[in-house]
């Protein structure tokens, strides 16, 4: 082989090498911007989620309102009071009495009228994940021990 012939052939190859890493190169600068593409949309997807637990918390409380009296049953004992505050996981009630009995349920809701009470001395704080239901309670929250 001439000489002309091995430059040519060393000439070939260094090209082919330069193309290939131009290829490498568009390739990782492929890779960069999708990786840069997936970023942003993680990132529109927490957003997207945080505005939605925002909104699903304030969903959640639109039943609760604060100054109304609830009649709660929990998985352990009734209340009644007056809805002062909602966090994430809790009430508070104020005037609140535990109901030991309430005697027939549907004549307590209708009447007001209550076999077993006893008030509490200051506000009370109830878990809302205890909660098994509540309705609004429309008869004085003003209840003695009895």
């Amino acid at each position: 082989m001439k000489e002309n012939e091995y430059f040519n052939i060393l000439w070939d190859h260094h090209n082919r090498q330069i193309q290939e890493n131009r290829d490498i190169h568009k390739s990782l600068n492929l890779i960069r911007e999708d990786i840069k593409l997936l970023c942003e949309l993680r990132l529109k997807l927490i957003i997207n989620n945080q505005q939605q637990r925002e909104k699903m918390q304030i969903d959640d409380n639109s039943h609760w309102i604060i100054g109304k009296a609830y009649f709660i049953r929990t998985v352990t004992m009734h209340v009644i009071g007056k809805l002062e505050k909602i966090t994430d996981k809790e009430l508070v009630l104020s005037s609140a009495s535990w109901i030991a009995d309430s005697g027939r349920f549907h004549d307590a809701l209708k009447t007001g009228d209550l076999c077993e009470v006893e008030p509490f001395i200051n506000d009370i704080i109830v878990n809302r994940n205890s909660i098994i239901d509540a309705t609004e309670w429309t008869h004085s929250i003003n209840l003695v021990q009895k």
